[in-house]
């Protein structure tokens, strides 16, 4: 377990009046368990970091987030690649591809283009043809120009029609 996380979770506990004996009992495990993620030795599984962050009034993300950076899997790949001198391919395969799904929405690229969906809107990026569609509070926007909601129908469709 990351240390920043064990030191947040000793924070709460002790923010919230708890031993760890009380904290255990709870959560209905060992006080050793509580003192492991505490000394980052050990994490708590899923349905203990769901309790954790109920009993603390906090998100999971709160409880978890950190400032390191994780990377992606297939920046590790290539990383351990690199490391070990193996050369990537070349061309259009060298751009990563993902699907990423969390709480800030879903979000897939690959080396057509990028589709975010979340709570801030839908966002299409086609980087082959150059369009785009956004679709926000602001508005609905196709290729930088705004349209009101009618008029972006029309336009999508005949996108699509395109498209086939």
């Amino acid at each position: 377990m990351n240390i920043e996380i064990a030191n947040r979770l000793v924070n709460l506990r002790k923010s919230n009046n708890l031993s760890q004996e009380a904290l255990a009992q709870k959560l209905g495990i060992s006080r050793q368990a509580v003192s492991k993620w505490e000394r980052a030795e050990a994490s708590p599984d899923t349905d203990n970091l769901i309790l954790l962050a109920r009993l603390y009034g906090v998100s999971l993300d709160e409880l978890l987030k950190t400032d390191d950076e994780i990377p992606r899997p297939d920046e590790e790949e290539r990383n351990m690649e690199e490391d070990s001198g193996q050369e990537g391919r070349s061309g259009e395969d060298d751009k990563p591809e993902y699907v990423h799904v969390g709480f800030q929405g879903i979000h897939v690229k690959d080396q057509s283009g990028e589709v975010h969906v979340g709570w801030d809107g839908i966002h299409v990026d086609d980087k082959k043809k150059g369009d785009n569609v956004h679709i926000d509070k602001q508005g609905v926007y196709v290729n930088g120009k705004k349209y009101d909601k009618d008029e972006a129908v029309k336009n999508l469709v005949s996108m699509g029609e395109n498209l086939s």
